[in-house]
């Protein structure tokens, strides 16, 4: 059994169930218009994911995006928060471990841990996975 121990950018451990805000800036807008279009967003470290545009808050930019707080945004560069949960750590350590989040619109990323704020204050302890 390994045991992953994942750390957001606030510097409060994070654990499967957490809710998290990722932080990110738009890199295209494509498909559909406002809050059902495809967000590519490069988060503050590892790699771009998509998302719905009504996953993301962002402040309004007249964007072909809207946030699911109905502010237009999507213009590249555009900085995003995005809130979801914790479903698993995949692996790694600290700052650099890879998380599985469950974004409001039920998709699934996959996000470095370093590119998160976690909502929890108490600094929880080690998640454990079977490999």
């Amino acid at each position: 059994m390994r045991i992953y121990i994942a750390r957001a950018v606030n510097n409060v451990n994070v654990v499967a169930g957490d809710s998290i805000t990722v932080l990110g800036n738009v890199v295209s807008v494509s498909g559909a218009l406002g809050s059902n279009a495809t967000v590519l967003v490069q988060p503050q470290f590892g790699a771009p994911f998509s998302c719905l545009g009504s996953d993301a808050n962002a402040p309004a930019t007249n964007g072909p995006a809207t946030s699911y707080d109905h502010q237009q945004y999507g213009n590249s560069g555009d900085q995003v928060s995005i809130p979801a949960t914790v479903l698993s750590i995949l692996s790694g350590v600290g700052s650099v471990a890879l998380l599985s989040v469950l974004l409001r619109s039920g998709l699934v990323v996959t996000v470095t841990s370093g590119s998160v704020l976690s909502a929890n204050q108490g600094g929880a302890g080690p998640t454990t996975s079977a490999s």
